[in-house]
């Protein structure tokens, strides 16, 4: 077993070897290798991606570290590091798992942060007696469409018969929930905060979004949306080259679109929202709201949500929760989900036991 490290500034040649193009599972998309490789919180040295090679040359196991900035009061932002990922091969990876583990918390210097763990994930970290973890943030997964047959056609074994007869149990579900849903927006009165597309590079957007994360360390400021949102890490099918490569994690799907919106109220800027469109679900990756203005930012991006071309809603912000507890939000399926976060104690020095992540935060934002 040979274990290789890889640095920001190796990441482009990595892909671009004979080694990788020889593997059937990789270690790193070249879409996420491209962007890491851009990271404004990263070094050209800094060791991006742990591989443990077997002896036939192929993958064993893996695990990827994504520098971010830690903002705190009165002082100069300080670096840490999100664990982008970690995996172990079912039969050759078996002893490599913790030596990748501990391997991550050296570099790190053990300022690192899991911002999205499996219930098996947080009890071999917690077993490490290295990190606090937060209590579990529960959130929801709404869907306010039908979309049976659109879900059906993504699954393996997959007959076109199946669409055409789930069809108009859709059409017939999405009459209803448009009645029902027209009724709550008329009920809700007149709708004097406007939504409209806009961009990170604007500068009252910019400025904004800056203003909006002071007091929470973790959140990500304007140049980093800048730096994600021009290099995506998902790609959708159309997009696909046909190939032989597997990757663990997200990499391809039927489709995906980024979206910057403004949310005004009588011309004044009250929230900013980057909101992702996968496969027809929507997630909230960031909402920055100015105080005050949390309830009704709230139910004008989730009756935007409600017109755009998406089935359903994936998020754990406490705005947009509070609001669809209050509306009553009709919905075709809903389920409570949970995300699991844990930081190395060695940042519990310096964050506060009750800080917030948001949804976007670790590498969430990009997919």
């Amino acid at each position: 077993m040979k274990f290789r490290e890889i640095r920001v500034g190796e990441l482009d040649d990595l892909i671009a070897s004979g080694w990788y193009r020889r593997q059937k599972i990789i270690p790193i998309t070249p879409s996420r290798a491209i962007s890491q490789a851009i990271n404004p919180n990263a070094y050209p040295n800094d060791i991006a991606l742990l591989m443990a090679v077997a002896e036939d040359d192929s993958l064993a196991g893996f695990a990827g570290i994504l520098p971010a900035r830690l903002y705190l009061a009165r002082a100069e932002p300080e670096r840490f590091f999100y664990n982008s990922c970690w995996w172990i091969h079912p039969d050759k990876g078996r002893r490599v798992s913790m030596p990748l583990f501990y391997r991550m918390l050296e570099i790190t210097r053990g300022r690192m942060v899991l911002a999205d763990m499996t219930e098996h994930t947080e009890k071999i970290v917690d077993g490490t007696g290295r990190f606090r973890d937060q209590k579990p943030a529960e959130g929801i997964y709404l869907w306010f469409r039908g979309g049976a047959g659109t879900f059906l056609s993504r699954k393996s074994g997959y007959r076109p018969w199946v669409k055409l007869l789930a069809s108009p149990v859709d059409l017939a579900i999405n009459g209803m929930q448009y009645l029902r849903l027209q009724g709550m927006q008329i009920a809700a009165g007149s709708d004097t905060f406007t939504v409209r597309p806009a961009s990170v590079e604007q500068q009252d957007v910019n400025e904004f979004i800056d203003r909006m994360c002071a007091g929470n360390p973790l959140t990500r400021r304007a140049s980093d949306l800048k730096w994600i949102l021009r290099t995506p890490w998902l790609i959708p099918c159309k997009l696909c080259k046909k190939g032989t490569h597997q990757y663990p994690f997200s990499w391809k799907v039927e489709s995906f679109v980024q979206h910057v919106l403004r949310i005004d109220h009588n011309q004044l800027l009250v929230g900013v929202a980057v909101v992702n469109f996968r496969d027809g679900i929507a997630k909230v990756p960031y909402l920055y709201v100015l105080q005050g203005s949390e309830e009704p930012v709230a139910q004008a991006l989730l009756f935007w949500l409600l017109r755009q071309p998406v089935h359903g809603l994936l998020t754990w912000n406490q705005y947009l929760l509070r609001e669809l507890k209050r509306l009553n939000l009709p919905a075709v399926i809903k389920r409570k989900v949970y995300k699991r976060t844990a930081y190395n104690l060695v940042l519990s020095e310096v964050l506060d036991t009750s800080f917030e992540l948001q949804d976007g935060d670790g590498d969430s934002v990009f997919t």
